[in-house]
């Protein structure tokens, strides 16, 4: 793995060239580290032949240091190690550094080869990817950002599922009485969650039940809930005080997947019954494993590995457009469900206080051109 506070060194003075005049004192400031630490971090790069150290004589005097090899090659020596190796963290620090394009230009190819799906001997099949911001939750009841929802949906599973139209999940089987008060699921037998353990109603009902607890009684979704029936191992029924019809259709939400609520809940390595697992998860690396007992069809893919690089220079520096050639593309406009909305503290006494200027705010957003969704979002005002 790459020395960092050598590269930061050279970083900083490559303008110089390869010999350096400075003071020791200096280099402590630099380092934020003691004169004696400097000295010995010297000793240390110069057994290791990266550099000639020549300490100052005498007060006031400098001290030299003549780097052996050009800043040019010592980058490119080190990313050709780190692509062999597989060392995201060195391959990531060199994508940041403020060096030439020119340096690295040669091994775009390999790096975005690096990215993506591939097969490794024992027919293992892994996903890399990019991602410019960490996982704040995975919490199914908190999750608020649409790759995190996304996630959560991989890790653990709903009663029903939401396919161009509704289709089973855990539950195989649902039905309700004539008035939506009393609405009934018959869940798959054998359903395994991420540690082992067999899914059954008992981890529903809590589910649903911390559910509750985090969003208050009062959540619209839930406020006419009465109570929640084991009526077996494999049937759960929810009791409402007033019709519910579309009950089926809420719990199809993330926030009512399915935990294991014997385990303590983390909110990244919840214990869920989802066709992926987290695997570990740090400040640079999130890692998902295909979870082999899944009720359903197994992943085709492994392993997904998201590398969590908050510098977009460095996905710049590997995504490319010059390097597919000069394409025609196309844009197209996606549209996702759900609604936008314009907030504002009105205990604050601020201008958005007054009527007249949420009034303004309202008209001066054509909705004619910003589409339904900045509609939805004005009406919200």
């Amino acid at each position: 793995m790459i020395d960092q506070t050598y590269f930061d060194l050279r970083m900083t003075y490559q303008q110089i060239g390869q010999k350096l005049t400075i003071s020791i004192s200096e280099l402590a400031k630099f380092w934020s580290i003691s004169t004696k630490q400097v000295k010995r971090r010297l000793r240390a790069y110069e057994e290791q032949k990266l550099l000639h150290y020549y300490p100052g004589q005498g007060r006031g005097h400098l001290t030299q240091i003549i780097f052996q090899s050009s800043f040019r090659d010592e980058v490119i020596m080190e990313m050709k190690q780190a692509i062999v190796t597989e060392d995201t963290i060195t391959i990531f620090y060199l994508l940041k550094l403020s060096v030439p394009a020119s340096w690295l230009a040669s091994f775009r190819g390999n790096l975005t080869n690096f990215l993506g799906i591939q097969t490794y001997s024992e027919n293992k099949r892994v996903l890399r990817q990019l991602a410019t911001r960490p996982i704040t939750t995975l919490d199914p009841v908190q999750v608020a950002i649409r790759r995190e929802y996304q996630l959560v949906l991989q890790l653990g599973d709903t009663l029903v599922q939401f396919d161009e139209g509704l289709k089973a999940g855990l539950a195989h089987h649902w039905q309700s009485n004539n008035d939506a008060t009393v609405w009934t699921f018959y869940l798959r037998k054998g359903v395994r969650f991420h540690n082992g353990k067999t899914m059954t109603a008992v981890d529903v009902k809590r589910t649903f039940e911390r559910v509750r607890n985090e969003v208050g009684e009062s959540y619209w979704q839930l406020v006419n809930l009465v109570d929640i029936i084991l009526l077996a191992d494999d049937i759960v029924q929810f009791k409402f005080s007033a019709p519910e019809p579309l009950f089926v259709r809420y719990v199809v939400d993330a926030k009512y997947v399915i935990v294991d609520c014997d385990v303590e809940f983390d909110e990244i390595h919840w214990v869920g019954t989802g066709a992926f697992q987290v695997t570990e998860s740090t400040d640079t690396t999130f890692k998902l494993a295909a979870f082999d007992d899944y009720y359903g069809l197994r992943p085709m893919i492994d392993e997904v590995v998201y590398y969590l690089v908050d510098d977009w220079k460095v996905v710049s520096g590997l995504l490319n457009p010059a390097d597919y050639g000069n394409h025609d593309y196309v844009k197209k406009k996606h549209t996702f469900p759900g609604a936008e909305f314009i907030i504002s503290n009105l205990k604050r006494p601020t201008i958005i206080q007054q009527p007249f200027v949420r009034s303004a705010l309202y008209h001066v957003i054509d909705t004619r051109v910003y589409g339904w969704h900045w509609r939805n979002s004005c009406q919200s005002l």
